[in-house]
C-alpha cells in the first residue's frame, strides 16, 4: 500500500498520476522484483487501508487536516 499523502500538500504527488497512467509497476519482494499493478483503493477498501496506515504512521491524520483534498490510498498486487 502506498499513501500518496505529499505532507497535506493541495496536490497529488507526481508519482500518484503516474501509477494511475501507467499501473504495472515492479514490487520489491524479498530481495528480489516481481511485476505488479496498482489501483486506488474506494470505499471500505479504502477506509481499512487508511486505518491500517494511520496505525503504522499516526502523521498521516495530520497531513489530511492540512489539506482539503481526500489522500489516494494506492494498492499494489502482484501480477500473474
Amino acid at each position: 500500500m502506498l499513501i500518496a499523502s505529499a505532507g497535506g500538500q493541495k496536490k497529488n504527488p507526481d508519482w500518484y498520476y503516474n501509477l494511475k497512467a501507467h499501473p504495472h509497476c515492479t514490487l520489491p519482494v524479498y530481495h528480489r522484483k516481481s511485476p505488479g499493478i496498482a489501483c486506488e483503493a474506494e470505499g471500505v477498501e479504502r477506509d481499512r487501508a487508511w486505518q491500517a496506515a494511520n496505525t503504522q504512521y499516526p502523521g498521516y491524520a495530520a497531513y489530511q487536516q492540512r489539506t482539503q483534498r481526500r489522500i489516494p490510498v494506492m494498492m499494489l498486487d502482484p501480477e500473474e
